[in-house]
């Protein structure tokens, strides 16, 4: 893999990326995978390298108040009452999924084609959101996120219904443009499955996608940190999902 760093200057704002590409292939096309709360770029270096082996370029930025953009935001949120950080967390969401069209302009203005959007976790809600609101690509991949924002806990959802409404599982608009691959963990205690289970039938039965164009995964021994042996599973699995929808010759409008 050829690794480089890319500072990307996005409405005034200068967003750092690693990239990777195929050693053998120049302007490979790209998957843009966003990193999970807490990570930062450097984080997902191996899936970098996995997708980079398969032919695939890789671009990582980071987040919103995250590695190189840190600003304290993020122990605001570690030191909030449950409610607020849950909100914070959603505000975060839709702060990383609007500037999303803007980094891949900024790519694209430098030759580099985005194919496909993936997440982890936090990066998972951020795919979602920007696939349903903001982005018009042929392959999503979700990794231990979901298209709803309901808390898992108990906390009052009142003052979060504004956000709640804004959730991809309510405004699922363009999703059922995409081929989506889900992957999730049956001992998750952060990340329920239902919401994307729910997306999931709701893009089959009211938005008309054919089922071989939603696929979702469960590992049935994993939780949130996902076993080794299932993460790479995963990935290779997305691998052949990236190959059949988004394929490398074919130009992306």
């Amino acid at each position: 893999m050829q690794q480089s760093t890319l500072h990307l200057n996005v409405d005034g704002h200068t967003i750092p990326c690693l990239m990777g590409q195929p050693h053998a292939q120049k302007n490979a096309p790209v998957v843009l995978l966003l990193h999970g709360l807490n990570a930062h770029k450097e984080v997902q270096v191996n899936e970098m390298f996995h997708l980079c082996d398969a032919g695939w370029g890789a671009v990582v930025p980071d987040a919103p108040h995250h590695g190189e953009r840190s600003n304290g935001h993020l122990q605001t949120m570690e030191q909030a009452d449950p409610l607020t950080r849950h909100r914070l967390f959603l505000e975060m969401v839709c702060e990383w999924a609007r500037e999303l069209p803007g980094i891949c302009g900024a790519l694209q203005a430098q030759g580099i084609q985005v194919h496909a959007l993936a997440g982890i976790s936090f990066g998972a809600y951020v795919t979602y959101k920007a696939l349903a609101s903001h982005l018009r690509l042929p392959v999503g991949i979700a990794l231990l996120g979901s298209p709803s924002w309901e808390p898992m806990s108990d906390i009052p959802r009142e003052s979060l219904r504004p956000l709640l409404f804004q959730a991809p599982i309510v405004s699922h608009g363009r999703l059922r443009e995409c081929a989506l691959f889900a992957v999730h963990a049956a001992l998750d205690d952060k990340v329920s499955p239902q919401g994307t289970l729910d997306l999931f039938d709701k893009l089959r039965n009211q938005g008309g996608v054919p089922p071989d164009r939603l696929r979702f995964l469960s590992y049935p021994h994993s939780g949130h940190t996902m076993r080794a042996e299932d993460w790479w599973d995963a990935w290779r699995k997305i691998v052949f999902w990236l190959n059949a929808f988004a394929p490398k010759d074919r130009p992306i409008s």
